[in-house]
């Protein structure tokens, strides 16, 4: 298979036809055997659920077999936690995914998860695929303009354009990251910055509700990730921003940050800068990706002037990899 082949038409409606199988496949799964299938194992560096191996499988196999003439590395990016084979870099293709990008969620029946596949080739992105809980599956390729979504029922996939509301402010917006883990609440409600904002927000509203009996629109979600990238673009709620102060790695981020990109919304890094995606990509066992992906202009600018250089927040590892 001629690498320039890698992402025609055939290939793309079959990876979204996988995407859906896998997903399909591990719901039921876990509506038939919910105690073999949210048990646990030791993978490697990381311990993980049997569905995880499961899905890691069956993505493996099919992807095998759509790419079967083309040389590549399929690389599972949250659960295997190895370092890529040398010479990866002259393979055909490298193919990162997590086949649930999500995992506590979808194993406590809640549904910000998905299947998130992004392929990647000497220094560029060639194609990222999203597939939510409801079967539809977000992708673009370098041949794409823009963003379409297969929608369950639907024969054709449909256009997605990120709605723009370049006027918000972030005081009549919901915002949301990941704060689920200690380490990841602490570094946004250590940042003095935010507190502050969210101080001056909180007066504001009372200030409102005693005056006009308004209740205010400022909203908070503790969830993030390629998921909400995707509802952002989509319209399916009205999340203003994300946002990403340690920093995660490229499988959690890459994916839906090219969709997001693609749509046409804004992201950047805490200081306001564009991330090079492609260049996260070359060392995804131990780059780190902190952000701020918005679909208002005034709401982005307010994020960044909090949240940049803040030196208080202290990634683990290097973030948001210099071009190269």
């Amino acid at each position: 298979m001629a690498s320039k082949n890698v992402m025609s038409d055939d290939i793309v409606s079959r990876i979204v036809a996988v995407i859906v199988l896998v997903i399909r496949t591990i719901k039921n799964d876990v509506k038939l055997n919910p105690a073999s299938s949210l048990r646990t194992f030791a993978s490697q560096k990381k311990s993980a659920l049997e569905i995880d191996l499961f899905a890691q499988g069956l993505l493996r196999m099919h992807f095998q077999k759509i790419f079967k003439q083309a040389k590549l590395v399929v690389y599972i990016g949250s659960e295997e936690c190895h370092e890529l084979p040398k010479g990866w870099e002259t393979h055909d293709a490298l193919i990162l995914t997590d086949p649930i990008d999500g995992t506590d969620l979808f194993a406590k029946d809640l549904s910000n998860w998905c299947c998130a596949v992004v392929v990647y080739k000497k220094k560029r992105i060639l194609g990222a695929f999203i597939g939510m809980p409801n079967e539809t599956v977000y992708f673009s390729t370098y041949r794409i303009n823009g963003v379409r979504k297969r929608v369950p029922g639907i024969p054709e996939p449909v256009k997605v354009v990120c709605p723009r509301h370049d006027d918000v402010k972030l005081s009549e917006t919901t915002i949301a990251w990941y704060g689920q883990k200690i380490k990841n609440l602490f570094a946004l409600v250590r940042n003095k910055k935010l507190l502050a904002k969210l101080e001056e927000i909180e007066k504001a509203e009372a200030a409102n509700k005693k005056n006009k009996n308004e209740d205010g629109k400022f909203r908070i979600l503790n969830i993030a990730g390629n998921p909400m990238f995707m509802k952002i673009i989509d319209n399916h709620c009205s999340v203003g921003a994300v946002i990403e102060l340690l920093g995660q790695k490229p499988h959690d981020v890459v994916p839906g940050a090219y969709l997001a990109q693609q749509a046409g919304a804004i992201f950047t890094d805490l200081n306001g800068k564009e991330i090079n995606l492609s260049s996260c990509l070359k060392d995804p066992e131990n780059n780190r990706v902190s952000y701020i992906l918005s679909n208002s202009n005034n709401t982005w600018k307010e994020l960044v002037e909090i949240l940049k250089a803040d030196p208080d927040i202290q990634p683990a590892h290097p973030a948001n990899p210099t071009p190269g």
